[in-house]
């Protein structure tokens, strides 16, 4: 066995490797890889025991070690993956009596601030100058210079990264370490702060990472540290939409609420927004004063690029074919269909190879499975057995509209393809002769304005289709 077959063995699979250098770390099925020689990873483990033993509070943030193996020379360990972080979620500060107060100028606490060392003036200019979102302020190298000799008083916290003790913050909405970290943000190597910028702490870690990486993010720092005084009010943003959007999705959609916003966050949801339509209605954004649109890296990606995004068992054996893997509906996606749609009985009129009528199943509910298409029937009856779940399934090849109404629910995912003409025949057929029932749409197909809408979403926030719930009393 080679290397890196010892390696993905000792990882459950395939890794992704997100450290390079003399201890590299990859994320692996089975948890957090770290491989190095002997000596380094002896040194980070014991400097792991020192830490639990004196901030025992932090047991939740560092990774237990799950495994230990050798590969070669180096010493391998297979860590606990904490996963993503939630930016939103509060995340423990450090017991009392460990803080260190400083008072310095800036550029100096910017020193301290890992990874060790000063910050050019010049690189924050020329990038800031490149931006094309509106400033806080007229990026002036004598600006700069000025606030980095301001005096401020910071508390600073010491905080574990990869086994070692780096100057740090773990702050509610601050998250962990510069360290290592890069733009996308990933756990296992540490992270940026993102704000909020209330504490001094978190706006110097913002500072010092936005001054590498996000120039606008740096800028709206230093005006939260009060060294440099923005040259514009407010930004408010306002947002044209589908009456029957709601609040939630709205903001998921643009990534902030309506209302008062910084300008990362206007041109951001400008970006998002950008030839956007959710239920046949034109996303419009407006700021006051106007704000460029800055575009959002990965967020406008394909639905079901994935394949164990639709079916999490897909290694197992589940038969897609190209339309049905363009077509599916993502299995979370499915089961949180399969969690709000009312009757034990459910009809799926255009059941594919089976997603929802799987996730339906898989809820405790009998299924009416129909399909013109017996090859995509056969798919379907295929997957379900590999969930287990096909004893709960009749699967009937016939018309959808042609056949008797069987129950008093139905699910209806009409084929996007064959066009709007079907779809709407579809939704008025369903509500006609169904007393409850949902239909998934294209986010561009025009819904009425006073229909409510339900929105899925990618998990980078775009939307992938709209529901709409029809219930009738008997």
């Amino acid at each position: 066995m080679d290397v890196p077959e010892q390696l993905e063995s000792l990882a459950g699979g395939s890794i992704r490797w997100l450290q390079q250098g003399r201890t590299p770390v990859g994320r692996g099925p089975r948890g957090i890889l770290r491989l190095g020689p002997a000596a380094i990873i002896a040194e980070e483990e014991a400097a792991k025991r020192n830490t639990l033993a004196a901030f025992p509070a932090l047991s939740s943030l560092i990774p237990p070690t799950i495994m230990q193996g050798t590969v070669g020379d180096n010493v391998v360990l297979v860590e606990a993956d904490l996963g993503e972080p939630d930016r939103g979620q509060a995340v423990p500060v450090f017991p009392p009596g460990t803080d260190q107060s400083h008072t310095a100028p800036l550029g100096e606490l910017l020193s301290m601030v890992a990874p060790a060392g000063g910050v050019n003036v010049t690189p924050l200019i020329r990038a800031l100058r490149r931006q094309h979102a509106a400033l806080p302020f007229r990026p002036r190298a004598a600006l700069i210079q000025r606030a980095l000799r301001q005096p401020l008083t910071v508390t600073l916290s010491r905080g574990w990264a990869h086994g070692a003790i780096t100057p740090g913050r773990l702050l509610a909405g601050g998250v962990c370490h510069w360290r290592h970290s890069g733009p996308d943000r990933i756990q296992q190597c540490d992270h940026a702060a993102v704000g909020p910028f209330d504490d001094p702490a978190v706006a110097l870690c913002a500072v010092k990472w936005g001054w590498r990486f996000d120039a606008l993010h740096a800028a709206e720092a230093l005006v939260a540290l009060g060294v440099i005084a923005s040259t514009t009010g407010p930004i408010t943003l306002s947002v044209t939409a589908h009456p029957g959007l709601s609040a939630a999705d709205l903001r998921t959609l643009l990534g902030c609420a309506p209302g008062e916003v910084s300008r990362a966050q206007a041109a951001a949801a400008h970006g998002r927004a950008r030839g956007l339509s959710v239920g046949g209605v034109k996303i419009t954004v407006t700021t006051t004063p106007p704000i460029p649109p800055r575009a959002v890296p990965g967020f406008r990606q394909p639905r079901g690029r994935d394949p164990r995004r639709l079916f999490a068992r897909y290694h197992d054996g589940i038969r897609l074919d190209d339309d049905a893997r363009a077509s599916l509906t993502p299995q979370r996606a499915a089961e949180a269909i399969a969690a709000r749609i009312p009757g034990k009985t459910i009809v799926d009129g255009f059941c594919g190879a089976g997603g929802n009528a799987i996730a339906f199943a898989r809820a405790g509910k009998r299924v009416i499975a129909i399909d013109t298409r017996a090859d995509r029937l056969a798919q379907a009856r295929h997957n379900a057995g590999i969930y287990g779940v096909a004893d709960r399934i009749t699967f009937q090849q016939g018309d959808f509209f042609a056949l008797p109404t069987p129950a008093d629910t139905c699910f209806l995912d009409p084929p996007w393809a064959a066009g709007d003409a079907l779809l709407q025949r579809a939704w008025d057929h369903g509500r006609k002769h169904y007393r409850c029932g949902m239909v998934k749409l294209p986010r561009t197909f025009e819904v009425p304005t006073e229909e409510p809408l339900e929105v899925s979403f990618t998990p980078e926030g775009f939307p992938a289709f709209v529901m709409v719930e029809w219930r009738r009393s008997a």
